[in-house]
């Protein structure tokens, strides 16, 4: 049965006209033409196969938006989708991915592969490696002139394991390390705890126990 593009049995693919029928290709597939009259032997052709026509456009499908941790790959790769003008998957169209955007200083992000070919559900895709800094990432995939290309995906970096505890003078990481100092009786200094990754990036949700010692 040859799926057609409104979705029903011959509605917009199969036009009948007395003695004659065109028939317009929509949807991949196989089928046969089958004419009737009262009193006679039904006819038929031969069986038509309808393959995807040339590439039109791309569009994102799947991957867009995750978070990961820094120098980690993602969870899933980001999926797009080729199709032909009647919205058939197309295989074989070459998809170029590449890292568009990332936070300043980040090193080591990639994304792989990079060079890419549809496979027969009109799919392809690439998975992105974050890099050492936390923040906003956004990768692309480019297929020539199709409508839509490139397409763009998002994805945050988020931090590691604390590995760096330090005691200094700014609560959003700008401070230094408190220095060795002199206070007035009756005066106050205020600390902050931080946190950092490997990477130096800030993480969150660490308690910290706080005692004076002399």
């Amino acid at each position: 049965t040859l799926p057609t593009k409104g979705g029903g049995v011959v509605d917009g693919d199969l036009a009948p006209n007395g003695t004659r029928a065109v028939f317009t290709a929509h949807r991949i597939g196989t089928g046969i033409i089958r004419a009737t009259s009262a009193g006679l032997t039904p006819t038929a052709s031969g069986m038509i196969s309808v393959t995807a026509g040339t590439a039109s456009r791309i569009d994102s499908t799947s991957g867009g938006g995750q978070s990961g941790q820094v120098t980690q790959p993602l969870a899933n790769p980001f999926v797009v989708t080729v199709t032909d003008a009647s919205g058939n998957p197309v295989s074989g169209q070459s998809v170029a991915w590449a890292v568009d955007s990332f936070p300043l200083g980040s090193l080591g992000w990639a994304v792989n592969p990079t060079s890419t070919f549809t496979d027969a559900n009109g799919h392809a895709n690439s998975t992105l490696t974050v890099g050492t800094r936390t923040g906003p990432y956004r990768v692309k995939a480019t297929s020539g002139t199709l409508t839509g290309s490139p397409v763009y995906f998002t994805a945050t970096g988020t931090a590691g394991a604390a590995t760096q505890f330090r005691v200094e003078t700014a609560a959003d990481g700008s401070g230094t390390l408190i220095p060795d100092e002199q206070l007035i009786a009756g005066a106050k200094d205020t600390a902050f705890a931080i946190t950092r990754d490997a990477y130096m990036n800030f993480v969150g949700n660490v308690s910290a126990t706080w005692s004076l010692t002399n």
